[in-house]
């Protein structure tokens, strides 16, 4: 189980810090791509416009997610992983316009994943319609739990950075 301080506000100064168990996993860091859109952000009360760094416990950038949406378009955020020695560009976008709840889908290493989140219940991630992870935010207790199937945690870093760009702006 990996956990993580919620907090609603980006501030470029703070990283939030990922933990498993007592371990230090990782660092998630926002920052906005430019002034207008943290304003634009701060007077719609969204954070829809914020790119997001992950780094690992040696301080290296393994994800990074900008949201790519056109105007009155189906919301897509494009991530680029370092995986291998390479970097990969995977593009994470909405399967429904209107729904409700969201359902989101990607393909990496020729694999399919879907996230399926309804309101009020946490993410859900499934690799080849296979839950493997639930990602759930706790309003309550400023608090995110990602609970990521052993057998996939050689991708843990994409998936957390996926879900976190995709819902945490959301919660």
């Amino acid at each position: 189980m990996t956990v993580y301080n919620y907090d609603r506000y980006i501030n470029r100064k703070k990283k939030t810090e990922v933990y498993t168990g007592h371990t230090k996993r990782c660092e998630i860091s926002g920052k906005y791509r430019n002034v207008w859109r943290m304003f634009q952000d701060i007077i719609l009360k969204n954070v829809s416009s914020i790119t997001y760094e992950l780094t690992d416990y040696n301080n290296n950038i393994v994800v990074v997610t900008d949201e790519v949406t056109g105007l009155f378009s189906k919301k897509k955020v494009k991530v680029q992983y370092y995986d291998k020695d390479e970097w990969n560009t995977i593009l994470v976008e909405e399967t429904k316009y209107v729904d409700i709840g969201d359902e989101v889908a990607f393909t990496y290493e020729n694999e399919n994943y879907t996230i399926s989140k309804k309101p009020l219940k946490p993410a859900i991630l499934y690799l080849n319609n296979t839950v493997i992870g639930e990602w759930k935010i706790s309003v309550k207790d400023r608090e995110v739990v990602f609970n990521l199937d052993d057998k996939y945690l050689d991708k843990e870093f994409l998936y957390l950075g996926i879900l976190h760009s995709y819902y945490y702006d959301r919660n």
